[in-house]
């Protein structure tokens, strides 16, 4: 593996790492909607923003550097790093959207 390739997997790696360790910790809560719905709703939203984001990283992937490039993993990487910021943030959107809000969880015990 060469230089470029392994520098760019372990950039890559390290903001995976570090977009799910902010992962805020909560609950989505509607205290609109009977207990058995939010699954469902949580899901939907899920599956909606995923598939957004999934559609706008391949359009990026496409725009991006062809053939053999030094830069292509790197670009590809951050590529995937940001579909992964906007799936979040557009789940967000659709719960807050459907009237749910996040409710914090107190932290276990250790």
């Amino acid at each position: 593996m060469s230089t470029a390739k392994a520098l760019a997997m372990s950039l890559a790696m390290a903001l995976v790492l570090t977009a799910s360790c902010t992962e805020t910790r909560g609950r989505w809560e509607n205290p609109d909607r009977p207990e058995e719905a939010w699954a469902r709703d949580k899901a939907a939203c899920r599956r909606a923003a995923s598939e957004r984001a999934e559609r706008d990283f391949a359009l990026d992937q496409q725009r991006g550097p062809r053939g053999y490039s030094r830069t292509r993993a790197y670009s590809s990487s951050m590529n995937r790093y940001e579909a992964e910021k906007q799936e979040k943030t557009l789940f967000e959107r659709c719960m807050t959207r459907n009237g749910y809000v996040r409710v914090q969880q107190k932290p276990e015990p250790e």
